[in-house]
């Protein structure tokens, strides 16, 4: 009997085996990639499953066009078809952003924004005269709280339900991952105002404008966002702020005045083409004053003018010192007391290292790689119980920490104890410490690391790549949606999540500041005020 006409069709449109080994490996490299930890990062296995997945759908598509045995019409009619979806893909649809895990964020392009607009509003008058001079114990005077390191003494009620948390205002603002600096009921950030760099102060209790000064100044970037990065601080009624391209200035407090100003990039040589090839994603390094100096990554031509650290007179601007030559990251320089000693700590590109606050000189190093145009060094170093230093990072990096010495000549020496790579890989954010246990966001997941040996005491959570702070025995934590949690801070209480509420609604990568009871708030699009029940004194 011979074959049916339908059979030998049949036969002749058969998928080669080629295309089903190709399609096989393809779909175990993607699935290797999402349920396995090649690298260590979420966003990296994402990325790299979709473009496995792109290259399977492109060889089928080819193959369908070239090699099927469909008739003419139909292939024509699949071409005509992918053409048209992408074509109504690409006037309907615009990627917005990415979130910390690279998954794009889609948004129809003729839905309205339903959000108030961007407005250049002016100080609201009436609200008395602005003093940061005025300081008091609940102070958030910059990134990461006083110390730096994430700790804040409000004690926080653990009652949401009978005494739940009040949104005071929202706001919209200009776009910048920057984040607060609060002072006498001023809350000052940096935004992007149109083609100007902006520092603004807003009234915590309000959300009105106190006062706005603004440079010229355009950062944009398709992964990093728009706008500065570095959180303003303030110090003795003056506020310090760095620019996405190294604008320092020097502000006072009371009306934004401009005092002085350095341009980082002009004093080491550094062309805007070096600058964002070296650093890409924007300076979001936060001045630190210490001993009448301000005190931040430099940079600079590696076979020229570079400075790990570079100080100026916090008064003047004149320089005061630079530190030796480094590559510098997006961490911030933090004041500590090792080994009974003052110094500067700095995550560089590649090292962590301490530098003496007179004259920058290095105290110690030790590496700690990283390539801040791929897997940048971004998180604090925090200094722990018994003259030990804690650094995290995500991109595979993990956590280590590494004891201080000093000899009785006076050397510092930096010993690694471990690292663990599979330990808070804290990628947008930094950790936290108490009581011997380290808390963080690694890789978007909540994690708990006993600080003796770097194992994991539990995980849980997946909140993305928000912020944390302790308050406390507890975890405030912001998620990278909006919402912010109070968390119980304790190893044996495995992600025990005591309040929540919903603040903002977008992505929200910057850090919070926590002044008294007033949790302030903002993203790229928005600003927020909420009121916090804490415990009855």
């Amino acid at each position: 009997m011979s074959p049916s006409p339908d059979g030998d069709r049949s036969s002749k449109r058969r998928i080669p085996r080629w295309l089903l080994v190709v399609l096989v490996l393809l779909a175990g490299l993607a699935a290797w990639m999402q349920l396995g930890d090649p690298f260590g990062d979420e966003g990296m296995s994402n990325v790299l499953s979709f473009f496995a997945v792109a290259i399977a759908a492109v060889v089928v598509f080819v193959w369908f066009l070239c090699s099927s045995r469909f008739p003419k019409g139909i292939r024509l009619t699949g071409l005509a078809l992918v053409l048209a979806l992408g074509a109504a893909a690409w006037f309907t649809v615009r990627i917005k952003g990415f979130s910390g895990s690279m998954i794009p964020d889609l948004r129809w392009s003729f839905a309205a924004d339903e959000r108030p607009a961007l407005t250049d509003d002016v100080p609201v008058e009436g609200l008395g005269p602005v003093d940061l001079t005025r300081t008091g114990s609940s102070d958030f005077p910059g990134y990461y709280g006083a110390q730096r390191d994430g700790r804040v003494a409000t004690l926080l009620s653990r009652d949401w339900d009978t005494k739940p948390p009040e949104i005071l205002w929202r706001r919209r603002v200009g776009p910048a991952w920057s984040g607060f600096a609060v002072v006498a009921g001023v809350a000052v950030t940096m935004e992007q105002r149109g083609e100007q760099e902006a520092v603004r102060a807003y009234d915590v209790e309000t959300g009105h404008l106190r006062w706005s000064f603004s440079a010229p100044g355009n950062f944009q970037h398709a992964l990093a966002g728009d706008g500065p990065h570095a959180t303003p601080t303030i110090d003795a009624g003056r506020v310090y702020a760095l620019g996405a391209r190294g604008r320092l200035v020097c502000l006072e407090g009371a009306d934004g005045t401009l005092i002085w100003q350095r341009d980082l990039l002009a004093e080491f040589d550094i062309s805007i083409e070096a600058e964002d090839e070296r650093i890409q994603y924007g300076r979001s390094n936060s001045p630190l004053i210490v001993d009448g100096l301000v005190v931040v990554p430099a940079g600079g031509d590696p076979d020229g003018h570079q400075a790990g650290l570079v100080a100026y007179d916090k008064l003047t601007g004149e320089p005061a010192w630079e530190g030796p030559p480094r590559a510098i990251s997006h961490s911030s320089p933090t004041l500590a007391t090792i080994a009974g000693t003052p110094q500067i700590l700095i995550v560089n590109e590649a090292s962590v290292s301490a530098h003496d606050p007179a004259d920058g000189r290095l105290l110690w190093e030790h590496e700690w790689p990283g390539t801040t145009t791929a897997d940048s060094n971004n998180s604090q170093p925090l200094v722990v119980a018994g003259d030990r230093v804690l650094v995290t990072k995500g991109y595979g990096s993990g956590a280590m920490l590494m004891a201080i010495t000093r000899s009785e000549d006076g050397a510092f020496a930096a010993e690694r104890l471990w690292h663990v790579k599979r330990s808070l890989r804290t990628k947008l954010t930094s950790a936290v410490v108490k009581n011997g246990f380290a808390y963080g966001l690694s890789d978007g997941i909540l994690e708990c690391v006993d600080l003796e040996t770097g194992r994991r005491r539990w995980k849980d959570g997946r909140y993305g790549h928000g912020q944390l702070l302790l308050a406390g025995d507890l975890l405030l934590v912001t998620t990278e949606e909006g919402e912010v949690l109070l968390i119980e801070a304790s190893p044996e209480l495995e992600n025990e999540v005591v309040g929540s509420v919903e603040v903002l609604g977008d992505k929200t990568w910057n850090t919070f500041a926590l002044y008294g009871d007033r949790l302030l708030l903002r993203n790229a699009e928005e600003a927020a005020s909420v009121r916090l029940p804490v415990e009855a004194e």
